[in-house]
């Protein structure tokens, strides 16, 4: 029975991931627009569950994703993926504190990451003809507002999250080395 609830959840939160993704496009006006939302919550919850799971819930909810988008199918996915799990690689190897400017730094490499996959894909293509035009400057442009708005709020999101979350407390004064 645990079992099948969280598979329950699991699928709450991958349609969530994705209807929010979708839905704060169309809503939010054209700068705002082009936040990530859905590598903005996964690299937020790669500190928060410290779990390996993260990169399933990226590849179903970029599966989603990919349904609805008019790039050809399996670029998103394949760059939502492979960034989700380098960002996890990175977090377990490299960013081992749970601080606001090593999320910020994973946040920046995640997207950033995410964005150069995307771009090889896409030439990857276009060297088999599989593709015609490369709009190169929407693609630098969607980078650069991306990178301005989703760390920003990644940090943003980890520091209300750490604030109310016990996972996520740094402070030493909540450390069990300092309790007398």
């Amino acid at each position: 029975m645990r079992l099948m609830l969280q598979f329950l959840l699991a699928m709450l939160v991958i349609v969530f991931l994705s209807a929010l993704h979708i839905g704060l496009a169309f809503v939010l006006p054209f700068p705002w627009s082009k936040i990530n939302i859905i590598l903005t919550l996964l690299v937020v919850l790669i500190f928060w569950w410290d779990s390996g799971f993260i990169i399933w819930l990226s590849f179903f909810s970029h599966f989603i994703i990919e349904l609805y988008t008019t790039a050809p199918f399996g670029i998103l996915l394949t760059s939502g993926t492979f960034s989700i799990l380098l960002a996890f690689w990175l977090y377990k190897y490299l960013f081992t504190n749970r601080s606001w400017y090593a999320v910020s730094a994973l946040g920046f490499l995640t997207i950033f990451i995410y964005r150069a996959i995307y771009i090889m894909a896409i030439l990857l293509l276009k060297f088999f003809g599989l593709s015609q035009e490369l709009p190169w400057q929407n693609i630098f442009q969607t980078l650069l507002w991306e990178l301005l708005f989703s760390v920003p709020t990644i940090a943003l999101l980890f520091f209300i999250v750490s604030r109310f979350s016990r996972r996520l407390n740094t402070s030493l004064e909540h450390s069990s080395l300092f309790k007398v």
